[in-house]
This record gives C-alpha cells, structure tokens and sequence, in this order.
C-alpha cells in the first residue's frame, strides 16, 4: 500500500541524492543489510536466550514457521563494507548485506 511506502520515501531521496553525487575519485554504494544482530545488539537477544535455556520448550512462530528472515551479523557487515571499500563492484551501486 502507499501509505506503507510513503514512510521510507525519505531514505529513497536520500539515496537518489547520493548516487547523484559526481565527483573525481568518489564511487557510491548502497549496502542495504538484512536485521542487524550481534556485538552488543539486542534484536534477537530475548530470542536466543530462550532457545538456549529451553524456556520455553517450543519457541513461538508465525503461520507455518516456514518464513525467512534476512539476517547479517555486525561483523559480517562490516567485513562487507570493507571489501566493497578496497574492491568496489563494477556493475550495481546496490548490495544486498544478508547472512
């Protein structure tokens, strides 16, 4: 729905703005990373500490259980943002960052 896409229009704008920049040695890329865990991030903490003290037994779900969630660990993040920094791609000024 629109309303939906309306929310992020400014992150749109801004990345329209960015890759709009044309200066001499400067390449641009957009690194759109999945859910961001680990290092100190709380996103799958509560989660996780479930899991491991089996508490509850069945973790809950939604629907079938079958869904994905795209994923990236801080420091896979950043071993990408270094990669892309010392060999940018030639083809797409988009990366998708998921584990």
């Amino acid at each position: 729905p629109a309303e939906f896409f309306a929310q992020y229009q400014y992150i749109k704008d801004i990345e329209e703005k960015v890759l709009a920049v044309k200066r001499e040695n400067v390449k641009v890329f957009i690194i759109c990373p999945g859910i961001i865990y680990g290092c100190g991030e709380d996103t799958f903490y509560q989660l996780f500490k479930s899991a491991w003290l089996q508490d509850p037994i069945l973790l809950p779900y939604l629907g079938e259980g079958t869904n994905k969630i795209p994923t990236i660990h801080l420091k896979d993040l950043v071993r990408l943002v270094i990669k892309v920094a010392e060999n940018p791609p030639e083809n797409s000024p988009y990366l998708i960052a998921i584990d």
